[in-house]
């Protein structure tokens, strides 16, 4: 073994990765992902299936410098699709479960209307990342990624430029308008 981490599907041709970083009571949370299904069937070919949250990857104080920011985002990237999502598949309150316990939220509205979210994708086709800031119900009634604020960067980024990146992203994003919970 070359140290590269092991993937879950030997059939899946991966054409990205994806991490997901919450702002939640004054710390971030990095979220590894993988492929959809607990159990992934090679009957459905080599296309990746889409992404759901796996574990906790990292837990950062708001304050971590850009290198470590970086470095939490790499690894989780690192690891993506290298273990199952410990739900089902279509169990969205087990799913919702999960994440809240992983942030210490007393459940996802809750998380959802307190936080900010950023993600980031890792096109291994194109070795580019795109930072995505997520709007949370100021722009648009919805919550989602404000494609047009994405933030590009090659693949061979160092730790530092992907840290200083999602933190740029971080001011981009919106608090929900019902956000209850203070920063300080």
């Amino acid at each position: 073994m070359n140290g590269e981490i092991m993937k879950r599907s030997p059939t899946t041709v991966y054409t990205y990765a994806e991490t997901r970083i919450y702002e939640f009571k004054n710390a971030y949370f990095v979220i590894e992902e993988c492929q959809q299904g607990q159990i992934l069937n090679p009957a459905h070919g080599s296309q990746q299936l889409a992404s759901d949250y796996a574990a906790l990857s990292a837990a950062l104080r708001t304050d971590c410098s850009a290198g470590e920011m970086g470095a939490a985002v790499a690894k989780a990237l690192a690891d993506y699709d290298s273990r199952a999502h410990p739900y089902g598949e279509y169990d969205l309150k087990a799913r919702n479960k999960a994440i809240s316990s992983w942030v210490g939220a007393r459940g996802m509205m809750d998380l959802e209307k307190n936080s900010r979210q950023v993600q980031l994708i890792q096109d291994l086709l194109k070795n580019s990342l795109t930072i995505f800031p997520y709007d949370n119900c100021i722009a648009q009634p919805w919550y989602g990624p404000m494609e047009d604020r994405a933030i590009t960067l090659p693949g061979t980024a160092s730790c530092a430029d992907i840290g200083e990146a999602v933190c740029q992203a971080f001011t981009l994003c919106t608090y929900h308008p019902e956000r209850k919970e203070n920063r300080g």
